[in-house]
């Protein structure tokens, strides 16, 4: 069988190679397009267009704006907040502190006390074993004078 190569070429290079050229295509420049057959339907697109453009384009930008001015009030609130809770937090910290200052002087205080008052106890039992030393010490001495005295 014999391939036949014209029409190979054919299909390769179009049909008619000259058909595309730009001497066969026609000047269409400042030629009006052919009436449509749908006017009613080109005239509700044309109105569907305008509608948007001029209603619902300014609207939404509008929308737009005002969430916009809604997201930089709610970012203002929040900033405020977290300043209003910073300021109570430093607050709430100045007061524990002071409480705290408060409480360590009052607890040296009675650490003071208390050792003072241990002193005073250790001091006075101190003086009873002092003087009950010197008693037994005293007693012994006399005990062992009347041992002399009787082994004599």
């Amino acid at each position: 069988m014999v391939k036949d190569r014209s029409r190979k070429r054919d299909k390769n290079r179009g049909a008619n190679p000259d058909e595309n050229s730009p001497k066969n295509v026609p000047d269409t420049r400042g030629i009006m397009p052919p009436e449509s057959d749908f006017p009613l339907f080109e005239k509700l697109i044309g109105a569907a267009i305008l509608l948007v453009s001029t209603i619902v384009v300014p609207w939404a930008a509008a929308a737009q704006k005002d969430a916009q001015d809604l997201q930089d009030r709610a970012i203002a609130k929040k900033t405020a907040a977290v300043a209003a809770l910073r300021e109570a937090l430093r607050k709430e910290k100045e007061d524990l502190a002071a409480f705290a200052e408060k409480r360590l002087d009052e607890v040296k205080q009675r650490a003071y006390f208390c050792v003072c008052e241990r002193n005073r106890i250790v001091d006075s039992w101190r003086s009873v074993w002092n003087n009950h030393h010197t008693k037994m010490a005293r007693f012994e001495a006399v005990i062992e004078e009347h041992r002399r005295n009787w082994s004599k």
